[in-house]
């Protein structure tokens, strides 16, 4: 099971200031929003989610399974059925999600991009609330004519990924089929899919005959959840799974434009995990994001610099997966489980990433980033030397890496700079082949 840096290092000893290195304030001085401590290897911040948490406006509830769009909306016992019509409501703010699965359609409608007009809080108190691309669950399984270890359902050719929530990895999430190039190939590969113009077709890592709610068919030719505006956006509970990006916020002018997340995920998309452009802000807590096509977490500013934590994260399994156009198991070696591009500002505090099919932990443009207690493991990328993407950590020219108690795992080269990458101590290196380029110790 993938798990965050081991908290042993820390014992006996209490939370203490941490000073940001100056050159690294000098490009965002954090410490006017919140302040970083540490013990041991080991890092906490004082930010205040609950601020973001309670936009002025009302409350409305929406619960798939319950909810009706002819309700009111205002209690839980009168809940939408649509996110989308409480993001419509009047001076909605804060919406309740009822846990349970919210299809595309359930959750923006016919419209599957949502831009927001007000500051907005998406919170599933109590379970999780899942938002996915798929729009299967009402269909039945149908065994193949040919081949009985084989079912199939009519349509579907815009899928880019099938699960199977009753296979699941050691960190409890399901595990995708892999996609064949035949039916004949499907009937002989347990865990595995094949699809035509006509249908979906799949095989069962158990050969059973699936029910409707275990297998989600993801599409990825549509967003997963997509926003734009210049408005906060506030997210809680919430799994987000499939899309060309499972979570993305997007905008032009993003003087105002945040999101924060907590405990929320961004999974087997047909792009990135998550996505953001030119936010003011972007902070997320506790985030997960494994299995997407591209990178894990993925921060961009072609306009207007944006500034980004991410707390007690892992990203694993990215890249891995091909879907349309292909079949395999390697994309381009060049995915990361988390990035920064442009002038992005980056702040990691406990992460985890692994396993991805390029760098780690990768920034380029002319991005910065402070990272902190983050365990950048192995890379699966197949190009390996000086020009190679076999590597931990990895900052391109122009950027600048600021770290202190990171660790690499076994890829070619731990480190890989050709940058500004400063250490400010406690480097644990697992890499079967040490640093290339020049590292400064501070």
């Amino acid at each position: 099971m993938l798990k965050l840096m081991s908290r042993a290092y820390s014992a006996g000893k209490t939370f203490a200031p941490f000073t940001p290195p100056s050159a690294f304030t000098s490009v965002w001085d954090y410490t006017s929003l919140f302040a970083i401590q540490e013990k041991g290897r080991v890092y906490k911040s004082t930010f205040d989610s609950a601020a973001y948490a309670a936009p002025s406006g009302l409350t409305y509830y929406v619960d798939p399974v319950n909810g009706s769009d002819s309700n009111n909306g205002l209690t839980s016992e009168t809940p939408f059925a649509t996110v989308k019509v409480a993001l419509d409501a009047s001076n909605a703010a804060v919406i309740i999600l009822a846990p349970g699965i919210y299809t595309t359609f359930r959750v923006w409608g016919a419209n599957v991009q949502a831009a927001l007009s007000r500051d907005i809080a998406l919170i599933c108190p109590e379970g999780r609330a899942i938002f996915t691309t798929s729009n299967n669950l009402e269909y039945m399984w149908v065994e193949n004519d040919t081949y009985s270890n084989v079912y199939q359902i009519a349509g579907y050719s815009p899928t880019e990924s099938v699960i199977d929530r009753t296979n699941l990895d050691s960190d409890g999430d399901p595990i995708q089929l892999k996609e064949q190039s035949s039916l004949v190939n499907v009937a002989a590969t347990p865990n595995s899919f094949f699809r035509n113009s006509t249908a979906l077709y799949i095989h069962c890592f158990d050969g059973r005959a699936p029910l409707a709610e275990e297998i989600y068919a993801l599409r990825g030719n549509i967003h997963g959840t997509s926003i734009t505006g210049n408005y906060q956006l506030y997210c809680k509970n919430i799994s987000f799974w499939g899309g060309s990006i499972a979570l993305a916020y997007n905008t032009t002018n993003g003087s105002a434009a945040k999101i924060i997340t907590e405990n929320c995920e961004f999974m087997y998309s047909s792009g990135n995990g998550f996505a953001c452009n030119n936010l003011s802000l972007t902070y997320h807590i506790k985030p997960r994001a494994k299995y997407n096509k591209l990178d894990g977490l993925s921060i961009s500013s072609t306009l207007t610099q944006t500034k980004a934590v991410f707390s007690d994260w892992l990203s694993s399994h990215n890249g891995l997966e091909t879907f349309i156009g292909s079949v395999g198991d390697d994309y381009d070696n060049n995915c990361n489980s988390l990035t920064g591009h442009d002038n992005s500002v980056i702040i990691s505090i406990n992460g985890r990433g692994d396993l991805s099919d390029g760098p780690v932990v990768a920034i380029v443009g002319s991005c910065a980033m402070l990272a902190l207690g983050t365990y950048a493991g192995e890379s699966l990328a197949t190009t390996q030397g000086s020009a190679g993407n076999d590597v931990s950590w990895k900052v391109n020219s122009g950027c600048s890496l600021y770290a202190k108690n990171i660790q690499s795992g076994a890829s070619y080269y731990g480190r890989q700079n050709s940058g500004t990458f400063i250490d400010y101590g406690g480097y644990m290196d697992g890499s079967t082949n040490g640093d290339s380029g020049s590292i400064t110790a501070a």
